[in-house]
């Protein structure tokens, strides 16, 4: 039997180190086994993130509700304080995500989508343009850009294609139906609607075709078909 001296538990086993807190056990006779180095102090960052994360939620907080009273104080209605109330919105749905949350990437791709496209539908409608520049071109290179992150995550991580594939293909579906509204609604589409449906089509179709089955297998297994 040995003992751990941190844990003031008994171990009933051959192990050297304690399951519970990995220090090196003492042997019956009261010695720590020879030729053993002990571990390095390894600094707990879970305590530093947790207040730094409180920090920065009250700091948001704070300033949202200081921008809101200035706002209506001063224009006695929402002028600008709702604009940067969107950007705290995205900055915690994109960046803080990112520093605090283990996501893999490919769902930190699938968000920064979500997150642009949010941006750009945002930038329309408050622009008061009438061009038409976020749905005739920001949308698409949106699109465009997302899928190019995609394949090139997926290259250098070839092993998980399969979860890649699931990740991109709804938005690509997005895609083509964004494509299909915008010429529904405007009665016409430019070149960058081309390229980025395109795109979509073209890696939809390599994974039917070299996938050789599995993308439709795992895609009826993500959708319990």
């Amino acid at each position: 039997m040995r003992y751990c001296e941190k844990c003031k538990v008994n171990v009933e086993s051959n192990l050297k180190n304690c399951p519970l807190c990995g220090a090196y056990l003492k042997s019956d006779d009261g010695a720590k086994p020879n030729n053993i180095h002990a571990y390095p102090n390894i600094r707990d960052m879970r305590r530093s993130r947790r207040i730094l994360l409180k920090l920065m939620i009250y700091v948001t907080i704070i300033a949202s509700f200081a921008c809101v009273a200035v706002d209506l104080g001063v224009n006695k209605r929402f002028v600008w304080s709702h604009h940067l109330l969107f950007a705290f919105a995205c900055f915690w749905a994109s960046i803080a995500r990112t520093l605090f949350f283990s996501l893999p990437v490919r769902r930190q791709l699938f968000w920064d989508t979500a997150v642009a496209i949010a941006v750009v539908f945002y930038a329309e409608y408050f622009s008061g343009s009438t061009s038409g520049w976020g749905f005739s071109l920001a949308l698409p290179i949106v699109f465009m850009s997302s899928i190019a992150a995609f394949v090139i995550a997926m290259c250098i991580d070839f092993r998980r294609w399969r979860m890649y594939a699931m990740t991109v293909t709804p938005i690509a579906v997005i895609d083509f139906l964004m494509m299909f509204l915008y010429l529904i609604i405007v009665k016409d589409i430019n070149w960058a609607w081309y390229v980025a449906s395109g795109l979509g089509f073209v890696l939809i179709a390599s994974f039917v075709i070299f996938g050789k089955g599995d993308y439709f297998d795992e895609l009826k297994r993500r959708l319990h078909f």
